[in-house]
């Protein structure tokens, strides 16, 4: 902080503003510049202090009420399935659902495989195509959705109920 005299010397610098409304003959109180120690830390979601595995909101100013546990990112250890094993089995055997089964996905895999096999079955009578006709539609739309599997697997690898 620094003191301007009367005057309008001080102890540390001749600064004398010519601009300000505030006559030279009243001691002006200059503001100290802000500590870095007293900064204080963005906005966002923090590990909560004395709660490790809470995240709390810091709003800038204060803790606010929100909070939501601390999830880890899976990693291959704890049974993340493979993208690209995904595709694969997608592409190859993809009507008879096995990818779904390889995903966990076990209703998925078994309704697909069940109309796989009707389809199959009845494209004598040509009934069966339309069966088969809808397991590709599902395949296609399966495709589009792997990576979203993939994750939700990860997800319930470590015990996450998705």
């Amino acid at each position: 902080m620094t003191f301007s005299t009367p005057n309008g010397a001080n102890s540390e610098s001749e600064f004398v503003d010519p601009t300000s409304p505030v006559p030279n003959s009243i001691a002006r109180i200059d503001p100290a510049p802000v500590a870095p120690s007293m900064v204080q830390p963005a906005p966002g979601w923090y590990v909560e202090p004395g709660k490790p595995g809470v995240l709390r909101y810091w709003n800038g100013t204060g803790w606010e009420e929100w909070r939501k546990p601390l999830v880890e990112a899976p990693s291959v250890t704890q049974g993340q399935k493979s993208l690209a094993v995904a595709y694969v089995l997608a592409l190859f055997v993809g009507g008879l659902g096995i990818h779904n089964f390889y995903l966990g996905r076990t209703g998925a895999g078994v309704g697909m495989l069940v109309l796989w096999i009707l389809g199959v079955l009845t494209a004598i009578v040509l009934v069966g195509y339309l069966l088969l006709a809808a397991v590709g539609i599902w395949l296609i739309v399966d495709l589009c959705l792997i990576p979203s599997y993939v994750r939700t697997s990860a997800l319930r690898a470590v015990g996450h109920r998705v």
